[in-house]
């Protein structure tokens, strides 16, 4: 833990609709590394593969219009 580089940049404008993450950082990286762990990596796992897979369930369950 000690070889990882703390982030450099300053704080991100999460509301702005053209994000461009090298404005914030020369690496393209932001956010603390220090501040991870196996455990929450493997909860924002789960959490991407949810609403991934929620996202597909609403979409088989819509219609689709025919032209006929």
């Amino acid at each position: 833990m000690d070889r990882i580089p703390e982030p450099e940049g300053k704080p991100v404008d999460w509301n702005d609709p053209s994000l461009d993450f090298a404005r914030y950082s020369r690496s393209g990286v932001i956010g603390g590394p220090t501040h991870a762990t196996a455990d929450l990596g493997a909860k924002l796992w789960d959490a991407t593969v949810e609403a991934v897979a929620s996202m597909f369930r609403e979409i088989a369950k819509a219609e689709i219009a025919t032209d006929e």
